[in-house]
């Protein structure tokens, strides 16, 4: 399993932490990779030709430990909002995803149709 941990920026600042878990034998060499530069799912799609069919995201709030909150660059104890995703290709899982997001700094919007 590859393990990714990235801290998202607006404006200079930290207002997500992002940790992904990858499945290995699907992402040969992902390691190598310059995910800096490079987004996460241009590779995952283009490179790799993994199909995502969908995914499953749960919502709630946190108070951030200290890994994280020295990350986010905000106080131990913070409140927070976690957001767990699971991304398939056809029925198998191929990424997890763990988000922080600083409840000071991002609104989420989900519009259902």
């Amino acid at each position: 399993v590859y393990k990714i941990v990235r801290a998202r920026l607006a404006n200079g600042e930290p207002v997500l932490l992002d940790i992904s878990y990858l499945i290995e034998e699907l992402f040969p060499e992902l390691g190598k990779e310059n995910l800096a530069t490079t987004p996460l799912y241009d590779l995952i799609i283009r490179k790799y030709k993994v199909r995502i069919s969908r995914a499953r995201e749960t919502f709630e709030p946190i108070l951030v430990d200290k890994f994280e909150a020295r990350q986010l660059n905000i106080s131990v104890g913070s409140l927070a909002l976690l957001v767990k995703r699971t991304v398939y290709t056809e029925d198998r899982p191929f990424e997890f995803r763990r988000t922080v997001v600083r409840g000071d700094k991002c609104t989420y919007s989900i519009e259902l149709i």
